[in-house]
């Protein structure tokens, strides 16, 4: 049977002035970046030196108020009529008309099924109206 010997004072303490000098130079490296925190220009963030970002490139303007090219919902009007329901899980899409430009905004036909206060389900045609902005103003039959 072989005893293993126990490393000694001595060369622990050598292994420990490497470990040191081999961790120093890393250790200065990193408080210099963490001291001046910046990156030369080329490599910088992309803001200007006033900190507002650049105007971006103008993009086609979409309408506020589409079809889904899915589905044809319309969003703004399925959420309108999910919060005004009675049950609102009942909910059932069967039909969605274009979006159709008015003078005020938009004009949108839907014909759906849901339970009623009554708990009978039942089917209803319902014209929306919504603004420029895509908010509901007006329901009519």
């Amino acid at each position: 049977m072989t005893v293993r010997k126990s490393p000694s004072a001595a060369s622990l303490r050598k292994a420990a002035g490497q470990f040191r000098l081999g961790c120093g130079p890393l250790f200065l490296g990193l408080c210099l970046v963490g001291l001046l925190g910046t990156y030369p220009p080329e490599y910088g963030p992309s803001l200007p030196a006033t900190g507002v970002p650049p105007p971006r490139p103008s993009e086609p303007r979409r309408p506020a108020v589409t079809n889904s090219p899915w589905h044809g919902a319309v969003p703004q009007v399925e959420r309108y009529v999910k919060r005004t329901l009675h049950d609102a899980a009942s909910f059932e899409a069967i039909a969605w008309g274009p979006v159709i430009p008015t003078k005020t905004g938009y004009r949108v036909r839907l014909t759906y099924r849901a339970k009623n206060l009554l708990g009978v389900t039942v089917t209803q045609t319902r014209t929306f109206y919504l603004n420029r902005a895509g908010e509901v103003y007006a329901v009519r039959e």
